[in-house]
């Protein structure tokens, strides 16, 4: 059956994060390690992790997700925003072995020329290798297609993987919204079927650890990236049933990044997702 949780804030600490995931009744965790704004990251402090570790686990909630910064480009061609990014992605997945995390996740940037993945492969090479003492495992996740946005297709994340050199340290984080608004239908059941065919063709079903559960605002194929509240949007608690109770998917977490207004949209969004899985 696939755990379900959301995407919380870390002001106030890690610990808090987690008592707060836990009063949702969280099943998996997703959250930002350091402020997605920029700036350098705090150091962390060793009770608020230790803290962490002992409420996740006592409340079994597993697996812990990071997602890295939005302004990360693995695709730059500048040297400096290059050795920056990947610093910062190597320190993301130091922090998150400390922390007990399963999993970084990070979108591949932006580039329209010609080399392009080229630097991205480059890029996540050169990563993978210098956090080699890591366990934590780098998710590429698929975009909305807006602009110059990489990775909107799974030909294009599949690509990556087959020409890595070091995949095995790689793994795929599909968001549903990115997903529908780049033409993959999710809200139909043949629709659907096409798409998880696609997914198998192209990258791999068993690569698949993380879903970004969001409904869509805008319709199929806007290459918009606009979430909405699960079954508020052009996907329907019925593209979000099937997707929830497909047995290809059942070792697979889904994790909510919905419009987080207050606490209860999380809670009401979290509850819609228990409900459509059962």
């Amino acid at each position: 059956m696939i755990r379900v949780g959301c995407h919380l804030s870390i002001a106030g600490g890690f610990s808090r994060a987690a008592r707060s995931a836990a009063a949702l009744g969280c099943e998996t965790l997703q959250m930002f390690s350091r402020s997605p704004r920029g700036g350098k990251a705090k150091p962390l402090d060793s009770k608020d992790v230790e803290g962490f570790r002992r409420i996740t686990l006592d409340h079994d909630i597993a697996p812990q997700v990071v997602h890295v910064p939005y302004y990360l480009n693995m695709a730059s061609e500048a040297l400096d925003a290059q050795q920056y990014t990947q610093d910062i992605l190597v320190d993301e997945m130091c922090r998150a072995q400390e922390l007990g995390a399963s999993y970084v996740i990070t979108h591949l940037g932006h580039g329209a020329d010609d080399d392009a993945y080229v630097r991205v492969l480059r890029m996540l090479e050169r990563v993978v290798e210098q956090a080699a003492c890591c366990r934590v495992e780098l998710l590429l996740e698929n975009a909305a297609g807006q602009g110059s946005e990489m990775g909107w297709s799974f030909e294009q994340i599949g690509f990556v993987f087959n020409e890595c050199a070091l995949d095995q340290r790689l793994g795929f984080c599909l968001d549903t919204c990115h997903a529908f608004a780049a033409g993959y239908d999710l809200a139909t059941a043949d629709g659907f079927r096409r798409t998880l065919q696609q997914v198998e063709k192209h990258i791999g079903l068993e690569r698949l650890k993380i879903i970004h559960a969001n409904d869509a605002k805008e319709p199929l194929g806007s290459r918009k990236d606009r979430h909405e509240h699960i079954g508020e949007g052009h996907i329907g608690e019925e593209g979000f049933r099937r997707l929830l109770t497909a047995r290809e998917l059942s070792t697979v977490s889904a994790v909510l990044e919905t419009p987080q207004t207050t606490s209860e949209a999380n809670m009401r969004n979290l509850q819609a997702l228990k409900r459509l899985r059962s």
